[in-house]
């Protein structure tokens, strides 16, 4: 996580899914940057307005996906935060097609991210990584945060599926 931080200069973040459908972060590295995002990893947050949860509903088997959304309690959490069912999943069918998830002020306003799957032994997502940063921030760096969370989280997916994914070596 280290590396990808300090690359980007902006923080990232490792997200799961949890039984209650929300999005943990289970471990972070936090921005140098004196102005950044950051989070607590005891929070949890709603699945269907981070790009980490995002891009785990997406790469979901898509009936298990569908289920998962249609019993969903979706509510404002800022202005930007999307709540209607059919523009979500118009959303999760183009993060399957792009790879990655982003979002823009829809769970902290003010603060934005991209997300990307990280696959299992079986092709099964086990989790999100996540870049964050202030939103003029990420405005400016977007193409170059997702080539990096992309290319870092499909690191992490190559090295799962081989058996050799080690703490600091890919993200």
């Amino acid at each position: 996580m280290r590396r990808i931080a300090d690359a980007s200069g902006e923080s990232a973040f490792l997200g799961v899914l949890t039984p209650e459908h929300m999005i943990r972060y289970v471990a972070k590295e936090a921005s140098t940057n004196e102005v950044r995002y950051d989070a607590a990893l005891s929070h949890l947050r709603p699945v269907y307005c981070t790009s980490i949860g995002l891009v785990i509903l997406a790469f979901k088997p898509q009936r298990e996906g569908d289920v998962l959304l249609r019993d969903l309690s979706l509510k404002k959490i800022t202005p930007y935060t999307i709540t209607d069912r059919a523009l979500l999943r118009t959303m999760l069918a183009r993060i399957r097609v792009q790879g990655y998830a982003e979002v823009r002020n829809a769970n902290v306003n003010g603060a934005s991210g991209v997300s990307a799957p990280i696959f299992g032994p079986d092709a099964e997502v086990l989790a999100g990584l996540n870049l964050g940063s202030p939103s003029s921030r990420y405005a400016k760096a977007r193409t170059r945060m997702i080539r990096e969370v992309v290319e870092a989280a499909g690191e992490l997916s190559r090295q799962l599926s081989l058996g050799t994914a080690a703490p600091e070596s890919a993200a």
